[in-house]
């Protein structure tokens, strides 16, 4: 989401996430980073694949997370 760069991080603070599967690298990356920040992660929806989020993340269901080579491609 655009407006998530604006006063970062605290601006992620509650909004809604669109992760991968609980146990995915990226997916307890991200967990950490918000615990670390004192943040509230607020996860709207758990995908298997890259491919799907992106896909809700154009829809605008919730902000994404994504790996580095992902995030370059897109």
């Amino acid at each position: 989401h655009k407006d998530a760069a604006t006063n970062f991080p605290n601006s992620l603070d509650g909004r809604p996430m669109v992760l991968t599967s609980t146990g995915h690298p990226l997916r307890q990356s991200v967990e950490t980073f918000f615990i670390e920040n004192h943040l509230q992660l607020d996860i709207v929806v758990e995908a298997p694949a890259t491919a799907l989020i992106k896909e809700l993340g154009r829809s605008g269901v919730g902000i994404v997370a994504l790996g580095e080579k992902t995030a370059k491609g897109w």
